[in-house]
């Protein structure tokens, strides 16, 4: 029923399809079944789906009127490797920032059998791998003018150096024997890759965005698509929890109020990038893969 209510604003070529017939190969959007060579206004033979509606479903005339990407496929291919490497690193990233805030506290003994570096060691090598793969993007839009992009691409791979950076200086300096309420300590599990981290999220929130609007999914994306200020709330509240934990002691309410706040913040920042990832992935499907133009798809019919 939605389908066929967003019908009436399709263009008039596609109210009147009695005079064509699909021309490449063409799927129906409900059974897959293969429509090449059928009439435009017919029905899909295998489950009846009008043709109409799958074409309606799958061209993107928003995306044909934008400007030509540069190297598309190597930016869909590296951006989701970029975002999935950041967030496995975030994972590993907030399980240090745990083992060392709670070294001391009641629930240590649920680290995991970890050091306080092992987790950082972990991050360290995926945020290496983020910035690696950040830099193909950059390369491919080196001589490019696509508005935004160029600067986002450049805080992006910025905010990732500088992630690992934070990472390596948390694995040089946690150790076992500091203590977990050294004040000192929270500059290196959490406030420097939180700030690490703020200029990767603004990269993100500049490039994605500029690139997701050649996605017809990103674009009509509600609730599942990823908004960066959510992320960069999420971390203040992280780092709000771990300097609340910082300056009381184990045992205190306070201690274990900054816990949970903390626990909380990086469960927000894990799940906006969860959502990240699933956009980039929404993105490299659409640049991989771009819908197919009215023109192309169907031919009159002889």
């Amino acid at each position: 029923m939605q389908a066929e209510q967003k019908l009436d604003q399709t263009p008039p070529i596609l109210q009147d399809l009695s005079q064509v017939r699909i021309a490449i190969p063409f799927n129906c959007v409900r059974c897959n079944y293969e429509l090449r060579g059928l009439a435009g206004d017919a029905d899909c033979p295998e489950c009846g789906h009008p043709i109409r509606i799958s074409i309606y479903q799958t061209i993107d005339p928003a995306t044909k009127r934008l400007s030509q990407l540069p190297k598309p496929k190597i930016i869909g291919n590296m951006l989701p490797l970029m975002v999935i490497s950041f967030f496995i690193s975030a994972v590993w990233a907030c399980i240090g920032a745990a083992v060392v805030s709670s070294h001391f506290a009641s629930f240590g003994s649920l680290r995991l059998r970890l050091s306080d570096t092992e987790p950082f060691t972990v991050a360290l090598v995926f945020a290496i791998l983020a910035f690696c793969f950040s830099i193909p993007i950059l390369k491919a839009n080196r001589n490019e003018n696509l508005e935004g992009c160029h600067k986002g691409l450049l805080l992006i791979c910025t905010g990732s150096l500088c992630w690992g950076v934070s990472m390596l200086l948390a694995i040089l300096y946690v150790r076992k024997e500091v203590h977990a309420q050294d004040l000192s300590v929270i500059l290196y599990d959490t406030l420097l890759p939180s700030v690490s981290a703020v200029i990767l999220f603004i990269g993100f929130k500049m490039f994605i965005p500029r690139i997701g609007i050649r996605s017809r999914a990103f674009r009509q994306a509600q609730v599942s698509r990823q908004r960066m200020n959510d992320l960069l709330i999420a971390l203040v509240v992280v780092c709000f929890g771990r300097i609340l934990m910082a300056t009381n002691q184990v045992d205190s309410n306070s201690y274990t109020l900054g816990s949970i706040i903390m626990i909380m913040g990086m469960s927000f920042v894990l799940v906006g990038l969860g959502y990240t990832v699933w956009n980039t992935l929404w993105i490299r499907k659409s640049l991989i893969s771009p819908p197919p133009s009215i023109q192309e798809l169907v031919r009159p019919i002889d």
